[in-house]
């Protein structure tokens, strides 16, 4: 009998099975651009750099059965929904390229709350015309 087992939380345990799903039927070269902007006195932008990071996500196209977004008007069809781990960092205008197409993510619309953890975070992503 093992006495010194410690029972799995709810939400590690959902953390878990998302990470599986992702590592499953995501992608792992997701590459995630965030901008690092400088200001001057003035509150001007003084420089803008790009940082990149190589993350794992699914990006999915949004279709008429997303009636809830296309009603708000947060998002078109043709728009995608982003899903990542909630551990990744990510901010309103950041953008992900998937298979060379640059995704500018725009409203965050899920968050899961299990317990008192995110599982992970969904975003409307807005093709970035050339």
């Amino acid at each position: 009998m093992v006495t010194s087992r410690v029972p799995s939380s709810e939400d590690e345990l959902f953390k878990r099975k998302f990470s599986d799903y992702i590592s499953r039927f995501g992608r792992g070269s997701v590459t995630l651009t965030k901008q690092t902007i400088t200001t001057n006195a003035a509150g001007r932008i003084k420089t803008s750099t790009p940082v990149t990071s190589t993350i794992s996500g699914d990006l999915q196209f949004i279709s008429y059965r997303e009636r809830q977004y296309l009603g708000e008007g947060i998002a078109n069809i043709g728009d995608g929904m982003f899903f990542c781990e909630a551990s990744v960092d990510i901010d309103p205008n950041d953008e992900i390229t998937v298979d060379s197409v640059i995704w500018k993510l725009t409203n965050q619309i899920e968050g899961e709350l299990v317990g008192n953890s995110v599982i992970y975070q969904g975003w409307i992503a807005v093709r970035k015309e050339v």
